[in-house]
């Protein structure tokens, strides 16, 4: 999400790995992702969420003990079996996820912060110790970073050092999991996506600005594009939500109804394609903010409470999307690409006009780069992108090249259309 903090989302020598680590790799992600949607044929109307977000904080901010993290995930199993946590040593987030998923059957995503230094370096030795007194039986991967790129805290070159740093060290301590990074879709550069064992982008069509009618295809957009840059890795969605409450984003309304609607189509959709995902998130947390931060959760912050919106039926829910597989693993990650499309560089997800004014690009606004002045800001980008007038509004709105806009959310002219300000496939 858009807020930042230490225990979450503010979370060099290169190493690769050898043919047989490759390959056991792409063997067990592929019979990953091939059971799951056998047990979702077979069930139907499943509920089950592939996977969901959690903080390991209580409502107030403070660190949970271990015998509330147990209490946390006997909850989450009723629904999922696969949680994501965002730092390793932070209010002992991955002894206390490992072993609690242990002992309810989850299996855990760890996730080490990139910055800052002392933060990457703590949790890196975290997983050592982790690896060597736990074990990593139930241990999924290791996501380094949360949306780094996004915030512009970090470089993409020395973003992937860390993730060439941190694959060589599980490797020499015999932990063989994938590792990742995680951010938006459009900040996937070549580098970055070369590093990786699975490419995982977040995606909030709330965020963006998108109509709950629109919201659901303008996150298939968004994974439409990304397999187009994926080089055949597995593709995951790290985030993706809508808030039950909170304030109007452009188009979008957080209420319970919506956050209901997107839950429904998002899962139904990304489990009968078999897509990976980490649902935004197990438990509302208020010590975010008041506002729309705090409403996220499928539970209340009583950790107790479930939300009437958290209710899913797959029977006869819309199912819009074009894909009928998942990306496979590339048979090499050993070449790094040495440079990459210059992406957005202002701090707003995606781009999006709220008004008919907005401000006006000048001389050098954007230097070397191309400049688009969209009324949510002026946009800098390079020649992956492109300044386009949305179909719907009129407004200037900057989109992957090649991509129209519609009512804010970016498409593919090959796959979609824009009616009445929403998307619709052909």
């Amino acid at each position: 999400l858009r807020l930042t903090n230490t225990n979450t989302h503010s979370r060099i020598a290169s190493h690769h790995k050898t043919t047989n680590e490759m390959y056991t790799i792409s063997a067990l992600m592929k019979i990953m992702s091939f059971l799951f949607v056998i047990t979702w044929m077979i069930t139907g109307t499943s509920a089950q969420l592939w996977g969901v977000n959690y903080g390991v904080q209580r409502p107030d901010g403070s660190c949970s003990s271990y015998a509330q993290v147990l209490a946390d995930f006997q909850i989450m199993k009723t629904y999922t079996s696969r949680v994501r946590i965002f730092t390793v040593t932070g209010c002992n987030g991955g002894q206390f996820a490992i072993q609690a998923g242990k002992a309810t059957g989850i299996s855990v995503f760890l996730s080490v912060q990139a910055l800052p230094d002392a933060a990457y370096n703590s949790d890196k030795a975290g997983l050592q110790q982790l690896y060597n007194t736990l074990g990593f039986s139930n241990v999924l991967g290791v996501i380094i970073g949360s949306e780094d790129l996004y915030r512009n805290d970090i470089s993409a070159d020395l973003l992937t050092q860390k993730i060439y740093d941190v694959k060589g060290f599980l490797r020499s301590i015999g932990a063989n999991v994938p590792v990742t990074h995680a951010d938006v879709y459009y900040l996937q550069p070549a580098e970055l996506i070369a590093a990786v064992d699975i490419v995982m982008f977040n995606a909030y069509s709330y965020w963006e600005g998108v109509n709950i009618d629109g919201a659901l295809a303008a996150i298939q957009n968004h994974y439409s594009y990304v397999q187009t840059i994926a080089n055949g890795k597995p593709i995951y969605i790290g985030e993706t939500a809508w808030p039950n409450a909170g304030q109007t984003q452009a188009y979008a309304v957080a209420s319970m109804d919506n956050m209901r609607t997107y839950l429904n189509q998002f899962v139904c959709w990304a489990n009968s394609i078999g897509l990976p995902y980490l649902y935004f998130e197990a438990f509302d947390e208020p010590w975010k903010g008041n506002d729309v931060e705090g409403n996220w959760g499928l539970y209340y912050s009583d950790h107790v409470t479930k939300k009437s919106g958290f209710s899913i039926s797959c029977a006869g829910s819309p199912s819009t999307s074009t894909s009928t597989s998942t990306s496979q693993v590339p048979t090499s990650t050993s070449q790094v690409p040495t440079s990459s499309s210059q992406a957005p560089t202002t701090s707003s997800q995606v781009p999006t006009s709220t008004s008919s004014s907005g401000p006006t690009c000048q001389v050098n606004t954007c230097g070397a780069a191309g400049c688009c002045p969209t009324p949510a800001g002026n946009q800098c980008y390079g020649s992956g992108y492109s300044c386009v007038s949305d179909d719907f509004s009129g407004r200037t709105a900057l989109c992957p090249a090649g991509y129209r806009s519609c009512n804010g959310a970016c498409y593919s002219t090959s796959l979609y259309t824009c009616k009445n300000g929403g998307l619709a496939p052909k």
